[in-house]
């Protein structure tokens, strides 16, 4: 039988690892339901309206275009999209951006 304080020790960790949740952009895990359309072999990720707080985990590094408009990014980490190095094509429109990151030098902007 489980002692009062192990209980309110499970429940924190339940609480806790519950809020760890993050949005997986591709992911090949069936356990895993991604956020976005992922084509590998067309190198497309469509992450468009998909009610996005946060940039998601797990964007392929060789994306070639990558939708992520109407959405509700505020900010996105310079390096999540440094290392998107073969990015041709990127859609941020409609999203609550102050500033936009830096991208790749091969970037083409729409």
């Amino acid at each position: 039988m489980m002692s009062h304080n192990s209980w309110i020790l499970l429940m924190l960790f339940l609480w806790v690892d519950s809020s760890l949740c993050v949005d997986f952009a591709c992911s090949n895990d069936t356990s895993v339901k991604p956020v976005c359309e992922c084509t590998e072999i067309t190198g497309k990720v469509n992450c468009t309206n998909r009610g996005l707080n946060e940039w998601p985990v797990g964007i392929p590094i060789n994306t070639l275009f990558l939708y992520i408009s109407k959405n509700n990014l505020k900010d996105i980490d310079n390096e999540a999209v440094l290392q998107l190095h073969k990015l041709l094509t990127i859609n941020l429109s409609n999203n609550l951006l102050t500033r936009l990151p830096r991208f790749p030098k091969t970037i083409f902007f729409m």
